[in-house]
């Protein structure tokens, strides 16, 4: 929010950033057809999963390689006072951005738009995610919200292929092993998904424990008792306060 911009101030300026996104955005939004996901709920298996987004890093600025006269004028009227317009405006810069630079890319920002969309407009998430999927087909964090899209739709199988090219680009993309493991162990593919949750655990991410307890269930569905109760051991070793780990703990060692 600008400070001190009286409520007049902002209703033109609303009403300018609307003007100018129909003529900045229109060929995107026109040209891509639109499908209604159901809304994504956090992933997560027998732990309180957070359905978390890629820890991906970078502090490159994004490059647009238009003329760049719409997109003054829409950082005029104040886009970052919404974080709705500010990602559309994040995506169709990303859609006119020479796809040979993606290494140009802001990351963080990335994750930061995508998330807001996929959380508060699904539809607008998976028509942008899309399209910048088709011109940026290297970029792995792109694959990672595709699998989550279509995941939220109940499409397990374009879930896991997108997945796996996630992993394709990033073999250490934490987030995408530990939402296999989830796909895997929904379907009832417990020895996968155990493979997939320890990778998890071998990558060691801030969610370490939460991997543990689910690397634990997979195993206790295979009959590997004493593996999942180490694995659960562990999971408390990393998090004391992980109460789901030391109640199955508990009930396991009775």
């Amino acid at each position: 929010m600008v400070l001190g911009a009286a409520p007049a101030d902002r209703a033109t300026r609303k009403k300018v950033v609307g003007a100018l996104l129909i003529l900045a955005l229109a060929a995107v939004l026109l040209d891509t057809p639109l499908t209604t996901p159901i809304r994504h709920k956090a992933l997560g298996l027998f732990a309180a999963g957070k359905g978390r987004l890629a820890a991906v890093s970078s502090s490159l600025q994004a490059q647009w390689s238009g003329d760049g006269s719409d997109n003054g004028m829409l950082q005029e009227a104040q886009v970052a006072d919404d974080p709705y317009l500010e990602a559309l405006l994040f995506f169709s810069q990303l859609q006119q951005s020479d796809p040979e630079r993606s290494q140009d890319i802001d990351l963080e920002k990335l994750n930061r738009h995508a998330a807001f969309l996929e959380e508060n407009y699904p539809q607008e998430a998976l028509v942008r995610i899309t399209a910048l999927t088709e011109r940026y087909p290297k970029l792995a964090p792109l694959h990672f919200y595709m699998g989550k899209l279509h995941a939220a739709r109940y499409e397990t199988r374009q879930a896991t292929a997108a997945y796996e090219r996630a992993l394709e680009l990033d073999p250490e993309f934490t987030d995408a092993y530990f939402n296999l493991g989830y796909i895997y162990a929904s379907a009832g593919n417990y020895r996968e998904a155990e493979k997939m949750y320890a990778r998890v655990v071998a990558l060691a991410p801030a969610y370490l424990d939460e991997a543990l307890v689910n690397l634990a269930v997979t195993q206790e569905k295979q009959n590997k008792m004493d593996a999942g109760i180490r694995s659960l051991q562990k999971a408390l070793d990393v998090n004391p306060r992980n109460q789901l780990a030391a109640k199955k703990l508990e009930q396991w060692r009775r």
